[in-house]
């Protein structure tokens, strides 16, 4: 398993991370385009000790973070399994947050040239304050808890509006559960 990444949000864009490269979509122009919808677990509950859930969640149009021979390939990822870690496994400038939301695809055409694992994870980072209204997002947790079908968007996180936004970083790198695949391409929202 690989240690937590550090993402600096910097306008240095060869940040290096145990030798992989970190790229920032504002300085390089790469897609990030979220094509997520609304989807019912298939399964959900505690793993390795961390809260997960399975089923089919849309998907994400992705630009590689690793090199390869076609600048700015995209590859579309369905997302089929969300992961809460508490707290989060990565930092953004140094900081640790309360909560990582870890948004996993399956590149199912397997078209990755240097994500060869045919996986992505798409991190987002939580600050939790006790004083602050409840999200609408995270009222599953009330199904999840009676045993009931769980429904949730994660397109409210990641609209395609929001995915125009330049604030992702990404790098290739390891799942940071066993079996560690290595190949993932990972992709850090930039914004808590």
């Amino acid at each position: 398993m690989q240690a937590p990444i550090d993402i600096t949000n910097t306008a240095n864009t060869n940040n290096t991370f145990t030798g992989e490269m970190s790229i920032r979509w504002a300085d390089n122009g790469y897609s990030f385009l979220p094509d997520f919808t609304s989807g019912e677990a298939t399964w959900y509950g505690i793993e390795q000790y961390v809260y997960q859930l399975f089923g089919s969640f849309g998907g994400v149009y992705l630009a590689e973070p690793a090199v390869n021979p076609v600048s700015n390939h995209i590859v579309y990822y369905d997302a089929t399994n969300l992961r809460f870690h508490y707290p989060s496994e990565h930092t953004l400038n140094g900081t640790a947050y309360d909560l990582e939301m870890q948004i996993f695809g399956l590149d199912t055409f397997e078209r990755g040239l240097g994500c060869f694992s045919n996986h992505s994870a798409v991190s987002i980072l939580f600050k939790l304050d006790t004083a602050a209204p409840d999200q609408a997002f995270f009222s599953w947790q009330a199904d999840a808890t009676a045993g009931k079908t769980v429904t949730l968007d994660i397109s409210s996180y990641l609209s395609k509006i929001s995915g125009t936004t330049s604030s992702v970083s990404g790098y290739m790198g390891t799942d940071t559960m066993p079996g560690c695949t290595y190949g993932t391409c990972w992709y850090i929202l930039n914004e808590v």
